[in-house]
């Protein structure tokens, strides 16, 4: 890591542990200097001290960072090398101490100090971000009760973008629940989400968006059962998404998959009743709405995601005439045919052609057939526009037309 010209603010990240446990604090960072090494002496249980160099030649440590007889895991920064993700985790070790740190870098790299099997976690706000130091609460025996990283961005600040979005359809039983939780984020995306589930249902989800919005449903915080989370990156784009239910609880959500162009990832034990598959390709999570049970687990969820991908056309001809697309027209035969534009949500007029996205497939198909009782002859394209039978199947909004 280097220091800029252009130094950003120094803040503080989301935090992991039980700071009401700890007996002092340390908290150490730079406006001008960035991390240069971060080493963590840990043990079967906990983190029990951190020491971080910067590039100024300034340093601190808390805890018992020179514990002798422990593990030491040790990092050390390339020049320019910034966050690219990183995890804070915990367990109740201690009434709630620091269990796991992890990050990967740009180059990159990755550091994990610390035992598995925790509690909880926070993915953090760092992709682009120096590490420039901590914030440490540390318990009267000289472990680390809570952790956060101190860190900062020298790039300009990125001006807020809206993006549209809509709610796919739900699964599972709404009217067993008890409450709902629903958020969505008009200017921001998902960063995070991580879904706690045991062997009949989930239990809970939460959802990070990227200015800091936490959103929570059901028994999240329920640490006796499983915990899969997923991190995304900035320009990751959701392909594919997946979500049933099972009878549990009069109807409950059972399980949440999705892929994306850079992984992928499952939550939820295996056996379905119903399944829930809405057109998200290019597109990005900015919220949940879910239907929480009296005995806090999920009864029904549907996902809300951005609604402003590039759609793509593909056609299917089985007519006999020579067909081709590009530029927003269908070419048969030859000639341009049939015009297919994007109306946005202005559905007034529309013919059968228009399906919305959330209720149909998620690429545009037009089909061209010969109509009943129409001779299939070349000639018969050019005679009008009812020879040529084009259906459109779309996530959003479109209207065809047709031109003798």
């Amino acid at each position: 890591m280097t220091a800029s010209d252009t130094a950003g603010p120094v803040t503080e990240t989301a935090r992991i542990g039980n700071p009401d446990a700890s007996s002092t604090q340390v908290s150490f960072s730079s406006n001008t200097a960035v991390a240069t090494y971060i080493g963590v002496r840990w043990d079967g249980d906990k983190v029990r001290g951190i020491r971080i160099k910067l590039s100024d030649g300034t340093q601190d440590q808390c805890g018992g960072i020179d514990d002798d007889g422990y593990q030491l895991t040790e990092y050390n920064f390339a020049a320019g090398e910034t966050l690219a993700k990183a995890w804070l985790r915990d367990s109740g070790y201690g009434h709630g101490s620091v269990r796991q740190i992890e990050f990967l870098t740009s180059t990159g790299n990755s550091f994990k100090a610390g035992p598995d099997h925790f509690d909880s976690e926070v993915s953090l706000i760092v992709d682009g971000f120096f590490l420039v130091g901590f914030h440490a609460w540390v318990n009267s025996d000289n472990f680390i009760n809570a952790l956060a990283f101190m860190v900062r961005s020298d790039a300009p600040t990125k001006p807020p973008v809206y993006r549209p979005w809509f709610e796919t359809n739900s699964v599972g039983n709404p009217g067993a629940a008890s409450n709902q939780v629903s958020s969505a984020a008009d200017h921001s995306t998902a960063l995070y989400i991580a879904v706690r589930w045991d062997g009949d249902k989930v239990r809970g989800l939460s959802m990070t968006m990227r200015d800091g919005t936490v959103t929570s449903a059901g028994g999240i915080g329920d640490v006796d059962y499983n915990l899969s989370s997923y991190t995304f990156v900035e320009d990751e784009v959701l392909q594919t998404l997946s979500f049933s239910s099972s009878g549990y609880g009069y109807g409950s959500l059972r399980r949440i998959e999705f892929t994306t162009n850079k992984g992928q990832f499952a939550a939820g034990p295996d056996g379905i009743d119903d399944l829930v598959t809405p057109p998200v390709a290019g597109a990005v999570f900015v919220g949940f709405h879910a239907w929480v049970n009296p005995d806090n687990f999920i009864n029904a969820i549907a996902f809300r995601v951005t609604d402003d991908a590039p759609y793509d056309v593909t056609v299917r001809n089985f007519s006999p005439w020579s067909t081709s697309y590009s530029n927003g027209v269908v070419t048969i035969d030859g000639r341009g045919l049939i015009e297919v534009a994007d109306i946005g949500t202005n559905v007034s007029g529309v013919p059968g052609t228009l399906h919305k996205r959330g209720w149909s497939q998620p690429v545009e198909a037009i089909e061209l057939r010969p109509s009943p009782g129409l001779s299939a002859r070349r000639s018969s394209a050019n005679s009008s526009a009812g020879v040529l039978n084009p259906s459109i199947a779309r996530g959003r909004s479109f209207i065809s037309s047709a031109t003798a």
